[in-house]
Formats: C-alpha cells, structure tokens, sequence
C-alpha cells in the first residue's frame, strides 16, 4: 500500500515507529501537486506542531492492543478494504482515547489518510469526506496540518461531488482557522484554499464573490517576500481578468482558469494593467514571464475590442521589456510579439510596417537553435512571403 500522507520529520516519532513507517513516506510536495492541481506546485508537507497534546503515559498492555488493532487495519488496507479498515482505526480511538502513545496515533492519522485516498480512488467520494471530516474533528487539534490538509481535500472532494456550498464551507473553515497562521508550512495551503474557493464561486456563477477572493488573495500576498507567495498573488490576479473579460482563459498560458462569465473587457484590461503595474519590476524568472503573458492576454482583449493601434501598443512594450533579456522564455516572448505586431499591421494594411516587424523577427532570431523559436521565424518569413505575394503586381502577357 502506498501512502498518501507523509510521515513527520525525523525526531518526532520513536525509532521503532519510524521503521514500522520506513517504506510508507512519499514527498509531500507530490501529494500538494495531486490535491490541488494549480500549476506550479511548491508546497512542502506538514511539520510537527509545537501545539500537540503532551505525550501519555500508555501501559505496556494498552500499546500493544491498540498495536495490533492498528497492523489489523494495515492488512485490510493492503487487501483493498478501506472501509473496514477506517472502522478499525476509529476503534482504537473510542477504546483508548488519550491513553494512545502520540508516535501511534500519528500512525493511525497516517493510516486514515491513506484509506481516505483508497476510497477516493475506488470512486467513494463520499465516504472519504467522511474519513477526512473525521480526521479533522478527532485530530484537528492534535496538529495544525491535519487539520488543513482534512479540510483542503474535503474541499476538493466536495467540488467534484458538485456539492459547492459544501466545498465553499470547508475553504472558509480552513480560512477561518488558519488564515492568520504565520507557518511557513501551512500558509501556502490556505493561499490555495482561498484561490480554490475563487473558482467554486466562479462555477456557480457567482462572478463577484469570485472577484472579490481573488482580490483578497492578491492583498494579503502581493508584497509578500516569499517569490511563491507573489506568484500565487499574481495568479489570482490573472484569474481574475480572465474571468472578467469575455474570452476567458486564453492560449498564451498554461494556467488553468474558470470559464469567464461577465464579460467585462474594459474590467478585465484594467486588471492587467494592475498586475503589470505590481509587478513589472519583479526579478523572479517565473513571476516575469507570467507578466508578458498577462500583456498578451491584454493585447488579445484589445484585438478583440477592435483596437489594433493598442494591440501593437503592447507588442512594442512587449519587446522593449523582454527583447534585451537572454532567457529563452524571454526571446520567445519578443519574438512572438515582433510576429503578432507584423499580423496587427497588416490587417490595418500598413504592409510596409508588417514586412518591417517580420524581417526584424528573422533578423533577431534567425539563427537560434531552440525549435520554439525556429518556429517562430518559419511563421514570420510565411506571413511575409504571403504578403509579398499578395501585394504583388499582376502582369499581362
């Protein structure tokens, strides 16, 4: 059986626990990326708490009855029958209550987790809110980060049962509890709590609660010294004109967003603006190139707004950002724009101008070996080939 929750650092359980649970600990950081599924994952697993219930004195009998119940709900993990094996967990739990040895009852919550998975991956989605419900009722207050990570899934489970005011609860719930936590371990999972309540809002309809969280987000985060924080901070951001401007999630990210539902083009460009104003200035690589994409989500709402002298606009300021760097994500990013600003011009037939920008894209970019950008010339020596033969004067014979 392969577990889903991890174990706690080394020094937090006996040596005797530690090799019971040697073959069950994967990353913590898999497991963030398979619960939340929102891009860039950088989440670490759960630490000790500093405010876990003192240690009990167990009886050498009491240690070992409560031991053998829980080998039994091991086996019946292993033999696929997670729901027996939840009910035995929760057995030695009524039986032995605090007297449980802390370095067990962290197996046990361990154990649930797992079996918790088990039933989602069977299909049970109900009866695995019910584990982590149970975990965060029983537990919650044993460590902090059971309790968030209970909540976090039930959440998600709750979204894909469309049960949304369930879901929407338990993110307030983990918000409400854990928001003001200044742990390093935790305060990533309610910034994502709080962007995964922005979306369920979103899918109901509810464009302006949805807005306003997102806004919220952006708030508390923005300025945050931590380079993933503002990452998640200008991810809200751009979640939020995506969802405001008519066209939704564009292609120019990998970004997953909502369907947008209002369709404010004018909202959704400002914004855009906002973040490139927030942060424009930023160094981080990833934070950057999330700025031109935002820029060309901006430059996407204008073109559709029929405003071609604005979309060039944003291409120039694309390129004069970008166009000195020597990243590859930043030559791609002035690359495609040089060719877009050729696409602009010449759908205003200012054909000159649209022959000037794609030979620029040759001239800058056409001995790089990247394929993306190989790919790009190709395109921009295309567009102008087309063009010349276009504009090109008939002759009789």
């Amino acid at each position: 059986m392969k577990t889903i929750f991890p174990n706690k650092p080394s020094g937090h359980m006996s040596a005797g626990t530690k090799s019971r649970c040697a073959n069950a600990a994967l990353p913590m950081a898999a497991l963030a990326c398979m619960a939340l599924a929102l891009g860039a994952c950088t989440t670490t697993g759960p630490r000790a708490s500093t405010d876990r219930r003192p240690a009990a004195q167990t009886s050498p009998a009491t240690e070992k009855a409560a031991q053998a119940l829980f080998d039994k709900g091991q086996t019946l993990s292993q033999q696929g029958d997670a729901r027996e094996a939840v009910a035995v967990y929760s057995e030695i739990e009524q039986r032995y209550g605090n007297d449980i040895d802390p370095a067990l009852r962290d197996q046990i919550v361990t154990a649930l987790f797992n079996n918790a998975a088990n039933l989602g991956r069977e299909g049970n989605l109900a009866a695995a809110v019910q584990v982590y419900a149970e975990i965060e009722q029983r537990y919650g207050d044993d460590d902090k980060s059971w309790a968030v990570w209970a909540l976090l899934y039930q959440g998600e489970l709750q979204r894909q049962l469309r049960n949304m005011k369930a879901a929407i609860a338990a993110f307030d719930r983990l918000d409400q509890r854990f928001g003001q936590e200044r742990d390093e371990a935790i305060r990533p999972l309610v910034a994502d709590a709080l962007h995964k309540k922005a979306e369920t809002l979103a899918s109901t309809g509810d464009v302006k609660s949805a807005v306003d969280i997102y806004d919220e987000i952006g708030r508390r985060f923005a300025e945050d010294r931590d380079t993933s924080f503002r990452q998640r901070a200008l991810r809200a951001l751009f979640a939020k004109g995506a969802l405001l401007d008519k066209q939704g999630a564009g292609e120019e990210t990998d970004i997953a967003l909502p369907t947008a539902t209002a369709g404010d083009t004018a909202a959704a460009i400002a914004v855009y603006d906002d973040i490139v104003h927030r942060f424009g200035r930023d160094n981080d690589p990833a934070i950057r190139n999330a700025v031109g994409n935002t820029l060309f989500k901006k430059s996407e709402a204008l073109r559709l707004a029929g405003d071609n002298q604005g979309t060039i606009a944003v291409y120039d300021d694309i390129v004069e950002r970008f166009g000195r760097d020597d990243t590859q994500a930043s030559r791609i990013l002035a690359a495609t724009a040089l060719f877009r600003k050729g696409l602009a011009q010449s759908r205003l037939n200012d054909i000159d101008a649209a022959n000037a920008s794609f030979d620029e894209v040759s001239r800058r970019f056409g001995f790089e070996a990247d394929p993306k950008l190989r790919k790009i010339v190709s395109q921009a020596n295309a567009a102008r080939q087309k063009l010349i033969e276009e504009t090109m004067p008939l002759h009789d014979n």
